[in-house]
């Protein structure tokens, strides 16, 4: 898939229709991008973006460096851990490909101009949820995208209820 046509989707669509597109729970807590790329310059790009605001560090397993998405709503973490599991189709490939993950979470207790915190908190499958994540979720792309960091969304590929697996294969990507 590619990631032009992904990070659309997420913008324009319902939540009704990308469920239907990819599968359950298309955007939601713990919303995980996968990339390939020297920590602390990925640190350096988000903090210098002026969409996200550097909060703290912490050691969780790894380092982890937490941010608040400006705009509200979005809570971001940058981690120094892989992010992907067993359930992934490709994933030793996946596993070579990348080497960290930012997931992304509707906790910062700020409204975004036209979404209620409480509303996306509240209901982290609702639509004010996928709204606000979507939002952050392509910003952070196009920061990925225009520093030339690989990076793959695992939720682009629609997953497969009976097998309970993505397809690698199917993801959207960006290698530049």
């Amino acid at each position: 898939m590619e990631i032009k046509e992904y990070l659309k989707d997420i913008t324009t669509l319902s939540l009704e229709k990308l469920t239907e597109k990819y599968g359950e729970n298309p955007v939601y807590d713990n919303y995980r991008i996968l990339l390939n790329g020297d920590l602390d310059e990925v640190k350096n790009i988000i903090d210098n973006s002026g969409k996200f605001e550097f909060q703290k560090t912490i050691n969780f397993g790894g380092k982890t460096h937490i941010f608040h998405y400006i705009p509200g709503i979005v809570y971001l973490q940058l981690n120094s851990k892989q992010g992907h599991d067993l359930t992934y189709k490709g994933y030793e490939q996946m596993e070579k490909d990348f080497n960290s993950h930012i997931s992304l979470h509707p906790y910062y207790a700020r409204d975004m101009e036209d979404i209620s915190y409480e509303l996306a908190r509240g209901n982290k499958k609702s639509e004010e949820s996928k709204t606000a994540l979507s939002r952050g979720i392509n910003d952070i792309s196009k920061m990925l995208i225009e520093n030339k960091i690989p990076f793959c969304i695992p939720n682009s590929s629609k997953w497969i209820f009976n097998k309970k697996q993505r397809y690698y294969s199917e993801m959207a990507k960006f290698i530049p």
